[in-house]
């Protein structure tokens, strides 16, 4: 007999028919690894709907392949078809055979289920032809420690990207995308965040009827400081809302995002009060998160909270209100003295006298309303001297005012080439970072323009581009507190015992959600990273570590420990000697190296 080769000729049998094998299978020198069996989602999954019921394998077929008639046998184990007979005197042959760990020869252990612990299952094949005989070696491991499978420049890549457009990388989504081409992973992964489904139900703040002024001043003291405490409440539970909703989401670019856009259309909850509207403006922000940008600022334009945030209902006749004039040319779409000057500034505050909010009787909520007796008459020139230049025509007695004045700015900045460059300048700051490519910034922002501002189309242009793929890029930016948080736990499937704890952390750390510290939001960056916020962080993150493993009650799941760090680092460990070190505590080895590896400063970058 001149050769002998043992080859599994399917990744798995499963005992459930609609079960996706997943992830990686790998057969070196005699080792078959099975990893990842069953589908994703759920929390820190990587599709929607909950996790599948666990998957077990309940046999493998094994090919033996021969150059001459051989008899061939597979350790002690009993096939279950066909019988080894039928094998004998056959050139190829396969044979299905139950797993056992070697306990018993004729009743396997059985598999431990999708994530349970790793099982090794051991058979020595052999092939007999007279005189001549070959053995190998099979090993059969079922739910490998991840940093044994999920290696290779596919899953860094992958890995890259969901750090980035995502808030981590879950082994879900590894297992999912990494067996796709790059470029239909993009693809599919925005088109689904889009298309996408909230994880949990609205607070209750998405229904709060709010008082009028004039309805509250009838309250006496303590109805007064009920209805505050009620609507303090519910302030807060749209900020858990949200950093919830972070955590669990099956579509994370969603989230991220809505995180891009109220950083840029900033409104400070704390100021505003009015729970709502709040809801209001962040159901704006996450419905248009990958839509269309012209739509987003348009409803931006006449969003409650914006309206008061920036003060546009005192932007009255005679007396214009500059604020949401000049915010909507400085920091919404031209970037600060780009295009515009003081006159642009003061024409375009005129535009928009009138737009205001009031109190809808039909829907117990503050609204958007357009006062035409608060509108400034007469036309109003903007941009003299530019191709794009603007004088609005409408007449003072036209009840759709609204429309034709203050509407016109907005679709006449779109005009303007550098709205494109712009916002595409602040997309290259959230997801690639360092200094600006301009040529590459211009190539996505003539993306922009020609898909009429659609977002996702320059989103799946800038993750495909190699400005972003490149491995130079990697682990070369500083994740937000927020960022920080979810991926350290979405990973893993597990949450936080208190999202209001992480809130206050996070706020510790100079990132309270809903609430940047001005107009201009968070700078980002290097800005993360201070003497007083990198302290914060280590101190919260030995917090996040005895939560984690705390009197033996261990949360990360006994299949992620071994290689919790191959989910959460997006580079190496900086200080691996630190990390092994804990193997010597021997109070509590498992949670002080989890600890360690907490406040390892390489968990910061992403």
């Amino acid at each position: 007999m001149d050769t002998t080769t043992v080859t599994p000729t399917e990744p798995a049998e499963t005992d459930a028919t609609h079960a996706t094998v997943l992830g990686a299978f790998v057969v070196s020198a005699g080792a078959v690894m099975l990893a990842g069996c069953g589908g994703g989602g759920g929390a820190g999954g990587g599709a929607s709907g909950p996790l599948p019921p666990a998957v077990s394998v309940s046999g493998l077929t094994i090919a033996v392949t021969t150059s001459s008639a051989a008899s061939v046998t597979i350790g002690n184990i009993a096939p279950i078809a066909p019988t080894v007979a039928s094998m004998v005197a056959a050139t190829n042959g396969r044979v299905r055979f139950v797993l056992n760990d070697g306990s018993s020869p004729t009743s396997g252990a059985k598999d431990p289920g999708y994530r349970g612990a790793e099982r090794t299952y051991d058979y020595a094949i052999s092939a007999t032809d007279g005189t001549d005989s070959a053995t190998a070696a099979c090993y059969v491991t079922v739910n490998p420690a991840i940093e044994r499978v999920l290696t290779g420049e596919p899953v860094l890549k992958l890995k890259h990207l969901l750090n980035r457009m995502a808030f981590g990388a879950t082994e879900d989504d590894l297992a999912r995308w990494v067996n796709l081409p790059y470029e239909q992973a993009v693809d599919t992964m925005v088109d689904e965040a889009m298309a996408g489904t909230t994880a949990q139900p609205p607070t209750a703040a998405a229904t709060h009827r709010p008082l009028t002024w004039t309805n509250f001043l009838q309250l006496d003291t303590t109805e007064r400081k009920a209805y505050d405490d009620r609507k303090g409440k519910l302030v807060n539970e749209i900020y858990y809302w949200w950093l919830r909703e972070i955590h669990l989401t099956p579509h994370p670019l969603r989230e991220k995002m809505a995180l891009f856009w109220h950083n840029l259309f900033v409104v400070v909850a704390g100021d505003i009060f009015e729970p709502r509207a709040i809801w209001d403006y962040l159901d704006l922000l996450r419905t248009n998160a990958l839509g269309s940008y012209r739509e987003l600022l348009h409803g931006i334009a006449r969003d409650p909270s914006m309206v008061m945030f920036l003060n546009s209902d005192s932007n009255v006749k005679g007396k214009p209100n500059e604020n949401f004039g000049r915010e909507l040319m400085e920091l919404f779409t031209l970037g600060e003295g780009q295009v515009y000057t003081e006159a642009d500034v003061v024409a375009v505050a005129k535009c928009f006298t009138g737009w205001t909010k009031e109190y809808q009787i039909q829907s117990l909520n503050q609204t958007f309303k357009f006062r035409q007796d608060q509108h400034e008459p007469g036309s109003k020139q903007m941009f003299q001297g530019t191709a794009w230049a603007l004088t609005t025509t409408a007449q003072d007695n036209d009840p759709e005012q609204v429309r034709k004045d203050g509407e016109a700015v907005i679709d006449q900045l779109l005009q303007i080439p550098r709205v494109a460059v712009f916002i595409c300048e602040k997309l290259w700051d959230e997801f690639i970072g360092g200094t600006r490519n301009t040529a590459v910034i211009n190539e996505l922002a003539v993306t922009f323009r020609t898909n009429d501002y659609a977002i996702s189309p320059v989103l799946k242009q800038l993750f495909r581009h190699s400005a972003f793929t490149s491995p130079a890029n990697r682990g070369n930016m500083i994740r937000s507190p927020i960022e920080l948080q979810a991926a350290i736990f979405r990973p893993l499937g597990v949450e936080p015992s208190s999202y209001s704890t992480y809130y206050s952390r996070a706020s510790q750390e100079d990132q309270a959600l809903l609430n940047p510290p001005n107009v201009r939001g968070w700078i980002g960056g290097l800005s993360w990273i201070s003497t007083r916020s990198l302290l914060e962080r280590r101190e919260n993150m030995l917090g996040t570590g005895w939560e984690f493993h705390n009197g033996g009650r261990q949360k990360i799941p006994e299949h992620f420990r071994s290689g919790v760090e191959t989910l959460w680092f997006a580079t190496p460990v900086s200080d691996s000697a630190y990390v092994a070190g804990a193997s010597a505590i021997t109070w509590n080895p498992d949670g002080e190296r989890i600890r360690r590896l907490l406040i390892d400063p390489s968990l910061n970058c992403k």
